[in-house]
């Protein structure tokens, strides 16, 4: 089964953002991919979401 197969309904970024945090690196760089966004960049984001985590 695909990584990102969770991901075939998805309309918009933010909603592959909010149900991304399960995929482990791989996915994470797959789903980049598929954004068109770079790793640094997901990772980032992924940085910032658990900053401000309470």
């Amino acid at each position: 089964m695909d990584k990102l197969s969770r991901f075939s309904n998805v309309k918009t970024n933010q909603e592959a953002l909010a149900m991304s945090r399960f995929l482990d690196f791989e996915g994470r760089a797959m789903l980049a991919s598929r954004l068109k966004i770079s790793e640094r960049d997901l990772n980032g984001f992924y940085n910032v979401i658990d900053h401000y985590r309470w």
